[in-house]
């Protein structure tokens, strides 16, 4: 209910700068073989945003670029620096097994934006290898986290814990 003000240290405020700021070159590498990219919505002139549950839930993609390959394909685009253990995972295991909540974000935004793929462009920090993944969203995985978005939202007590135990790591 847009009460809480998130308080980041100055590492992770420097690790989300960097995200940022390759963005940036993971476009202008899209754009060098022949990618449309667009940064923001054109009707707008702002970054891509979703929206539900009178305003309370949304979200925004990286871009939504046509590919060559497929010129009547829009794409939602997501770009994403990883550690070497995350990057390796995602290589070896797929976005949706390595990654499920990416996943289902972009699956989310594919489903309010009617957009049915999305490419997953991440890099391993350490080395600059890059694994870019073309995805096939899961649009009933996009409406059902945002009903249980709705349900959170709109309750009169909050959901159960997942846990009473303050230590349990998950809390």
């Amino acid at each position: 209910r847009w009460i809480k003000f998130n308080m980041f240290d100055g590492r992770m405020l420097r690790l989300f700068d960097r995200g940022h700021l390759e963005e940036k070159r993971f476009i202008r590498y899209l754009r060098g073989i022949g990618c449309t990219i667009f940064e923001v919505d054109p009707h707008t002139n702002k970054q891509f945003r979703i929206y539900g549950v009178h305003g309370h839930y949304g979200g925004s993609t990286d871009s939504v670029g046509i590919l060559p390959y497929f010129p009547d394909l829009p794409m939602l685009g997501e770009f994403k620096t990883h550690n070497v253990k995350s990057f390796v995972h995602y290589v070896d295991k797929g976005l949706q097994i390595s990654k499920p909540k990416h996943f289902a974000q972009m699956s989310g935004y594919g489903e309010k934006m009617q957009i049915q793929y999305g490419l997953y462009f991440p890099e391993n920090k350490n080395d600059d290898d890059i694994k870019v993944t073309c995805i096939k969203l899961d649009w009933e995985l996009g409406k059902s986290l945002e009903r249980k978005a709705a349900e959170i939202i709109t309750a009169s007590e909050p959901p159960p814990r997942i846990s009473d135990n303050p230590a349990y790591w998950e809390c």
